[in-house]
């Protein structure tokens, strides 16, 4: 996958495993209940997503806050 998004293409990889996220992404849309949350470099949405189950104050300056933008799937 890697090898094919440094050829120009744009992959959407949808994905819970955080490590494979941050190796393979360099920007990530959290999507919360159908809306996004945040939307931003790997590493800082990364780090919110994950505080949210450790009890950690959300985000490090590094993602977008509270987007709050609703989205639709269409097939």
């Amino acid at each position: 996958m890697s090898e094919v998004s440094k050829g120009g293409r744009t992959i959407v990889f949808v994905s819970r495993q955080m490590s494979q996220i941050r190796r393979l992404c360099e920007r990530v849309i959290w999507v919360d209940r159908d809306v996004i949350s945040q939307d931003g470099p790997t590493l800082g949405v990364v780090f919110a997503y994950e505080a949210t189950f450790a009890g950690q104050p959300e985000g490090d300056g590094l993602g977008k806050q509270d987007l709050g933008r609703s989205i639709q799937f269409v097939k």
